[in-house]
């Protein structure tokens, strides 16, 4: 049996074509965001008083 494509190649509609720079925009700046925090997030233990270390062993 040989194989068949589920839908036929189409163009891109217009409004698709539209939306391409909106997309890439949004797509860089959420791959920004997280960088101002990747320090904290790689600190798990958090920094705690001296008084409250002892407490923790």
């Amino acid at each position: 049996m040989p194989l068949v494509d589920a839908a036929p190649a189409r163009q891109a509609s217009s409004a698709y074509c539209r939306d391409i720079p909106v997309m890439h925009a949004l797509r860089n700046r959420q791959t920004t965001w997280p960088h101002p925090l990747t320090d904290a997030a790689a600190d798990p233990v958090p920094q705690m008083p001296v008084q409250d270390q002892g407490a923790n062993k």
